[in-house]
């Protein structure tokens, strides 16, 4: 049976401004890897991480923390800026790191190389 995982377990170590509800929605978007992980007998322990990595590659991407941070920016006259930021193939280093470790591509499969990310918007507010 498939791991469980939680909004604690992707929020552990890992900070973004995005709601619980936009956590949420990334942890049920890589539950859709469960029935791949189960038939190619993952151990669960990598099973939790590879749900994290997606979860959180999910949510750096909808951050727009792809695009970096502004590092230096000199005078009109010099016009130059530099970027500082994750620019990797995959947009995020847990989208790296788990291309790298899901042996199967189940969890790795629900991301498409030829677009940006996969986003998610929460609508609402708590009662």
């Amino acid at each position: 049976m498939a791991v469980v995982i939680t909004i604690a377990d992707v929020r552990a170590d890992y900070e973004t401004s995005l709601s619980d509800d936009a956590v949420q929605m990334s942890i049920d978007f890589v539950d859709g890897a469960d029935a791949c992980l189960d038939a190619n007998n993952v151990p669960d322990a990598q099973q939790k991480v590879l749900k994290i990595y997606g979860a959180r590659h999910q949510l750096w991407v909808q951050s727009n923390q792809v695009g970096g941070t502004l590092k230096s920016r000199t005078d009109q006259f010099g016009s130059s800026q530099s970027f500082s930021g994750y620019t990797g193939k995959n947009g995020s280093p847990y989208g790296d790191l788990l291309e790298q470790q899901d042996r199967h591509g189940c969890v790795w499969s629900m991301f498409s190389n030829s677009q940006p990310g996969i986003y998610f918007a929460a609508v609402g507010g708590s009662s």
